[in-house]
C-alpha cells in the first residue's frame, strides 16, 4: 500500500525498488488494476494490499493456466515473465524504454534480449509507417 502514490498527472503509480537490480520502478496502475485493487484493499494487515504467495504458489498457478490453455511445455517463472514482455507490452506498442523500466533492468540491452520481434508487429509497424507516409 505505501508503494502506490500519486503523481504529477492525477494517476495512481506504484513505485518499487527491485531487490535484483537496485533499479527504481515506476508503473502507472491502469483502471482495471485499481479495480481489482479497491476489492482487496484493507484485507491484509501487514501494509500490501494482496497476500504474497509463495514462489511455488505462484508457478504452480501459472502452469495451471497454462495447462488450461492447451500448453503443455514445461512452463517457468521466467517463461512468464517473458511472454508478458514480449506477447502483451511489445507486441502491443509499448516502447522497450518503457518495459525495460517495468522490467526494472539496468540496461536496455537486458530488455532488447526478449524483443524478438514478431512477423505481425513488423507488419502492423509497417502498416503504420505506410499510413503516414501516405
Amino acid at each position: 500500500e505505501e508503494n502506490i502514490r500519486t503523481y504529477f498527472d492525477e494517476h495512481e503509480w506504484i513505485n518499487i525498488n527491485r531487490k535484483k537490480t537496485g533499479v527504481v520502478s515506476n508503473i502507472r496502475l491502469l483502471d482495471i488494476a485499481n479495480r481489482i485493487i479497491g476489492k482487496y484493499r484493507g484485507l491484509c494487515e501487514n501494509g500490501r494490499i494482496f497476500p504474497v504467495p509463495h514462489y511455488n504458489t505462484c508457478l504452480a498457478g501459472i502452469r495451471a493456466v497454462a495447462k488450461r490453455c492447451g500448453i503443455t511445455k514445461h512452463i517457468t517463472w521466467h517463461q512468464s515473465r517473458h511472454t508478458a514482455a514480449t506477447t502483451v507490452f511489445l507486441s502491443n506498442g509499448v516502447p522497450i524504454e518503457t518495459v525495460s523500466s517495468m522490467l526494472g533492468h539496468k540496461s536496455i540491452k537486458t530488455t532488447q534480449i526478449y524483443a524478438k520481434i514478431t512477423k505481425e508487429k513488423l507488419n502492423q509497424d509497417m502498416e503504420n509507417l505506410a499510413a503516414r507516409l501516405n
